[in-house]
């Protein structure tokens, strides 16, 4: 078991190298044209374990490997748990004039849980909300001078127009989970949003013009809290449920010219709309489970800007099938775990007046930690967004997960 566990370790650490590697050498300022839409791309992103399995979770309690989708499930554990989770992706993207292959690497998701008299647990952490790095370059062709005066000298000019727009929104959750009974527990998380977005268009000629350049910063700062549940009426069969109320978020908005020595500042708001999202697992036979989680907000009611003009309610439908670890002596391979899953989801804007939806698949596995102290995850998965007919757009996503998790009594 050992010699296999080592082997696979090694192999996940080249395979985690190698992606790294090849992201790292291709061009990395840019996004999908989605990103250009709305507020910037759904970067959240649970541990690779959740996203081998569909991204399912809320109903998950396991004090080996715990689930931070639904805090209501960590009570239980009896070491300190450190999770920390990231993804490299890339893209095609295809329009009516272009095709483009971008990539990113992020690490969005840092969760801690720490346990307090048994019953007890605190949690924090840091990840990321939505995120846009985008740029895009244009030549244009001006005509300098009054036409009307014939004596007037007509230069005619060429340069660029740069559009760039980039930023990331973050949240820190802090909250506690509490065990009632057997079969139920409760928590509460106060959601704290911060982060900036940045827009940038510069109009710069060949010739010896000083360019134009216009920029725009939103700074964003929001608090919400969110309440869960978790139900467990028997060891094989469990059900939980999240809730996170209406709440705003204020935001600043910044403009500047280049030509103009003065910044105006417009502060405003906007109201998102509630998020509930519930799930449900089930034991099939001693190692695979069977999961689903269905996550709705109608974001019809948004208010605050011109967004509103195009929000749809948005959903999620994540199902999957997991077969959990073992222990037995020269298992080998066969005492690694298999996760498969499936993801669809409706984006909470339109395209040319369409709804988007996107779905992905995914596959994945892992190796705990000697002593069950930790444990190593990976998921690939693929995705496929929009529609050339309907939307004039659309992605084919490649994304490879990886977690971690460890643990130690603190005690």
């Amino acid at each position: 078991m050992r010699s296999a566990t080592a082997a696979v370790s090694r192999g996940c650490a080249g395979l985690i190298a190698l992606l790294l590697l090849i992201v790292a050498a291709a061009p990395l300022h840019a996004q999908s044209p989605f990103a250009l839409v709305n507020i910037g791309a759904d970067i959240r992103q649970s541990d690779a374990r959740t996203a081998g399995r569909g991204g399912w979770g809320l109903a998950e309690s396991d004090s080996l490997n715990p689930c931070f989708l639904n805090i209501a499930g960590l009570p239980g554990l009896g070491h300190t748990a450190i999770l920390y989770s990231g993804y490299a992706e890339m893209a095609a993207s295809s329009t009516p004039d272009a095709e483009r292959v971008t990539s990113n690497v992020r690490a969005p998701n840092l969760r801690a849980a720490v346990p307090v008299g048994g019953r007890m647990v605190l949690t924090g952490g840091f990840r990321a909300l939505r995120g846009t790095q985008y740029k895009s370059m244009s030549t244009f062709v001006d005509t300098l001078g009054n036409p009307a005066l014939t004596d007037q000298f007509l230069d005619i000019v060429e340069g660029e127009t740069t559009f760039v727009r980039e930023g990331t929104q973050f949240e820190v959750p802090l909250g506690a989970a509490f065990r009632a009974a057997s079969w139920l527990s409760a928590g509460i998380s106060v959601n704290l949003v911060r982060g900036v977005i940045r827009a940038h268009l510069s109009r710069a000629y060949d010739e010896l013009y000083l360019p134009n350049v216009e920029m725009q910063e939103d700074d964003v700062s929001g608090t919400s809290t969110t309440v869960s549940l978790l139900l467990e009426p028997s060891s094989r069969f469990s059900v939980g449920a999240t809730l996170t109320p209406s709440h705003r978020w204020d935001i600043v908005r910044t403009r500047s010219m280049s030509s103009v020595s003065d910044n105006s500042e417009t502060p405003y708001r906007v109201e998102l709309p509630a998020v509930w999202s519930v799930g449900a697992k089930a034991a099939l036979g001693e190692r695979w489970r069977l999961g689903g989680d269905f996550e709705s907000q109608p974001f019809t009611s948004f208010e605050g800007n011109y967004w509103a003009n195009t929000m749809v309610d948005a959903w999620r439908l994540a199902v999957g099938v997991e077969r959990r670890e073992e222990w037995r002596r020269r298992g080998g391979l066969g005492n690694l775990p298999l996760r498969a899953g499936f993801t669809v989801s409706r984006w909470p804007y339109t395209i040319n007046g369409e709804p988007l939806t996107e779905k992905r698949i995914s596959v994945g596995t892992g190796v705990p930690f000697r002593q069950r102290s930790g444990h190593l995850d990976v998921a690939l998965s693929y995705a496929w967004v929009g529609d050339m007919d309907t939307h004039g757009i659309e992605d084919r996503v490649w994304r490879f997960s990886v977690s971690m998790v460890g643990l130690e009594k603190w005690w």
